[in-house]
């Protein structure tokens, strides 16, 4: 074998290894299966054993190239797993409904960049004890905790990761018109010191069952998404403002 051609399988080998890189999965194991019987037939047809060192050599770099590849990979897609937001518009009344779970980032800004969008959040944290600012006021957020925010209120949280958050618009469900549904207007939204209800173990098996329907639902595209997922929320804001009528009777 000349040395041209021991460069050019060289530079094969970097070449796959960097289009592995980028393409990753099936992909990447199309080509090295392509390339790993082009090594092979090389390396038959080698008449030094010298060439044939220099072969395997390189295919041991190419294989050890195309494991870390996959590895980043299969990383990347664990990660942006964790993450979601799920959203849904009613585009003929103008109403949203956004679910948060374990976004890396999840505040608003009522007088800045949030100002035309008057959501209302139900925020529950999942992880352990936490700070969250509002209005610039710093609070404890205990673990299995729900905190209810009105619209007009700026917050953020310290693990963002570790909430589960459920925002509407009164365009989506107006809790005013439909208090004698929910009867949480003045109670579980009001204009006073801010409400952190703790869960206890029924509650929140409750919450866990209703998180998972919510995720089915939101990811459902039917006729009846938007009727089924209002009273989802209006179940929800019902455990809510139960447990807080419990809690307040202690």
């Amino acid at each position: 074998m000349s040395q041209s051609c021991t460069k050019k399988n060289f530079f094969l080998c970097v070449s796959l290894s960097a289009y592995c890189a980028f393409h990753g999965g099936l992909i990447c194991s199309i080509k090295f299966r392509t390339y790993k019987s082009a090594t092979q037939e090389k390396l038959n047809s080698t008449t030094t054993a010298h060439h044939k060192k220099i072969l395997q050599h390189l295919f041991l770099v190419h294989l050890f190239i195309l494991q870390a590849s996959h590895f980043h990979y299969a990383a990347t897609i664990s990660t942006f797993a964790l993450t979601m937001r799920l959203t849904i518009t009613n585009a003929k009344t103008g109403g949203d409904l956004l679910l948060f779970k374990e976004e890396l980032e999840f505040d608003r800004f009522y007088y800045s960049r949030d100002r035309d969008n008057k959501y209302f959040t139900i925020a529950w944290n999942r992880g352990e004890k936490q700070t969250v600012t509002i209005d610039g006021n710093d609070h404890e957020f205990m673990p299995d905790t729900i905190l209810p925010l009105m619209f007009n209120q700026t917050f953020f949280f310290e693990n963002p990761t570790d909430i589960v958050a459920w925002q509407f618009n009164r365009e989506f469900y107006c809790i005013i018109d439909h208090d004698a549904e929910v009867s949480c207007v003045g109670f579980l939204f009001a204009m006073n010191d801010q409400l952190f209800i703790r869960l206890n173990d029924e509650s929140n098996q409750k919450l866990k069952l209703l998180l998972d329907i919510f995720i089915e639902e939101l990811n459902t595209k039917d006729s009846i998404q938007s009727d089924m997922l209002i009273m989802l929320l209006k179940r929800l804001i019902i455990v809510i403002t139960k447990r807080l009528g419990k809690q307040s009777s202690v």
